[in-house]
């Protein structure tokens, strides 16, 4: 009796935010493949996890068994299967989700400035970046979320940083030659994703938005994925110390550590055990 009653049951897990979901198949399937593991390894996943998965287990317990078996089966994939954790490391105060943000601009041709004061009409602000490229220019800000990963990004923000822009446009900065001549747009940088009030807002005024699957098929993570523009945060050996000397070194991307490698190695004393595992796992991943 015990046992049809168990059989009857829905299966439901716990996610990050302590709220119950149906258990999915297909969500562990896809992130497998997601990853970039074969068709037939996330689907030998999906259905390990399905005969594991018991009521209410947790979200974070199915991704550390979904990265055991890629991490066994496929290393890349396994690598490529924690960057959400990976950005969720460029914390706690997000100033490095920042630095990284930079990074990502940077390596698609654009001259990024960090942290900048700029005088608007009303007010003087401090905003997160600007990037110019030609005759573009982007006001930037960014939203880190840490671990709450379910937690989206309201229209509030978006409104509140969208007054900023206005201000700024409306002041005299925004005649100067550095800025008159070129066509500023204003962009919101986030781990998360976005409420369907930001969305339609962003859409309503032609404000750009780039987050977790957002635009679709070409969120964070697609262009992150797309150029091999990896945080070095997403390497399991590099633990914490490790990836705040590189933030000191301006090291930020997996790539740019591997062009780094024998002089950050001198530099921080890594021992030849560890420094072996790093250069490894940064070369899978970037094969």
């Amino acid at each position: 009796a015990i046992l049809k009653k168990m059989a009857e049951e829905p299966l439901y897990v716990i996610n990050l935010a302590g709220q119950k979901e149906p258990f999915s198949w297909k969500k562990v399937f896809s992130s497998a493949q997601r990853a970039g593991s074969s068709k037939e390894l996330a689907k030998k996943i999906a259905d390990e996890i399905s005969l594991l998965a018991y009521p209410g287990i947790s979200t974070a317990l199915i991704h550390e068994e979904v990265l055991k078996r890629l991490r066994e089966s496929e290393p890349r994939a396994g690598i490529r299967f924690s960057l959400k954790k990976a950005i969720q490391r460029l914390g706690p105060t997000g100033f490095p989700f920042e630095k990284y943000v930079g990074a990502l601009f940077e390596n698609q041709g654009w001259q990024v400035f960090l942290n900048q004061q700029l005088k608007g009409y009303c007010l003087t602000y401090e905003i997160d970046f600007w990037a110019q490229k030609e005759k573009e220019l982007f006001i930037g800000e960014c939203k880190f979320r840490h671990a709450l990963a379910k937690q989206k990004i309201p229209s509030e923000i978006i409104l509140e940083n969208y007054a900023k822009f206005l201000d700024l446009k409306k002041g005299e900065l925004f005649k100067t030659p550095t800025f008159s001549q070129k066509e500023i747009s204003f962009i919101l940088v986030t781990d998360a994703k976005f409420t369907y009030r930001s969305q339609k807002f962003a859409r309503c005024y032609r404000l750009e938005l780039l987050g977790w699957r957002y635009p679709q098929e070409r969120g964070l993570e697609y262009l992150i994925e797309s150029q091999n523009l990896y945080p070095i945060t997403i390497l399991p050996s590099l633990d914490d110390d490790l990836a705040r000397q590189c933030f000191e070194e301006k090291i930020i991307l997996v790539k740019d550590l591997l062009k780094k490698w024998p002089n950050f190695t001198r530099k921080a004393k890594i021992s030849s055990q560890k420094a072996a595992a790093i250069f490894e796992e940064a070369k899978t991943l970037l094969s």
